[in-house]
């Protein structure tokens, strides 16, 4: 017997159970919500520069933050690890929105003690919309929202790190105006040919300027973490 063989076998075996998974998809929940994907910079060239010992602590300092700052927004999930990037889940825009923003805060305050080479920093990208839930061994989602968020994250700016889809812009636009104070909302750019990679249809996105003195200072809103100390179980 040769590879074809195998080959044969194995293609068999999954066009069988194509039917399985079509009714699967079907009977799934769908789930409408903000996706945020929370990225560290430069985790890869940080690794091969500095060691892996290194940089598994750097890793594990940025999960900490993730989990220490949504410890205290119960509404936020945080829905897988992958790498050095997390994807989380909320219902609401405000419990992300300010998550986010005090996860970027946190991480700028660290740059001071960080190694200047490759300061410690955050990409985060935010996306509206439904997802299917998926059955899995460990629970994930698909849908249109997340496959434009893995291409917003694939865009760079040189004037901010939080990128956020245009759907959100228009969903949120109320809450996001009441924290003018602290952060400047960008027109609406489209996202560049090579990085949609032959996506069907344009992706819009804007993005997130943060006065990072004015947000130090601000005292409104933060509603989650003004009730409950950050780290208190």
């Amino acid at each position: 017997m040769d590879v074809n063989f195998y080959a044969t076998k194995v293609q068999a075996l999954v066009l069988s159970q194509r039917k399985d998974t079509e009714s699967a998809y079907d009977r799934n929940s769908e789930v409408h919500a903000f996706w945020a994907f929370v990225d560290l910079k430069n985790s890869t060239n940080y690794r091969i520069a500095r060691g892996p010992k290194k940089g598994y602590v750097r890793g594990e300092t940025f999960f900490s933050i993730v989990r220490n700052v949504i410890g205290s927004a119960e509404e936020v999930r945080l829905i897988k690890e992958m790498g050095d990037a997390v994807l989380l889940s909320c219902r609401d825009s405000t419990p992300l929105f300010e998550s986010v923003l005090l996860m970027d805060h946190v991480a700028h305050q660290m740059v001071a003690s960080d190694d200047p080479e490759f300061p410690f920093g955050l990409r985060v990208g935010v996306a509206s919309g439904p997802c299917k839930k998926l059955i899995r061994d460990k629970e994930d989602f698909l849908g249109r929202p997340l496959d434009e968020l893995a291409r917003l994250m694939a865009v760079r700016s040189i004037n901010t790190n939080i990128l956020i889809q245009d759907e959100v812009f228009r969903a949120a636009k109320d809450f996001l105006g009441e924290y003018s104070e602290v952060v400047t909302i960008g027109a609406p750019a489209m996202i560049a040919a090579d990085v949609a990679k032959g996506a069907a249809e344009p992706i819009f996105y804007r993005e997130v300027t943060v006065n990072r003195t004015a947000l130090g200072n601000f005292r409104k809103g933060f509603t989650a973490w003004k009730n409950r100390s950050v780290g208190e179980p």
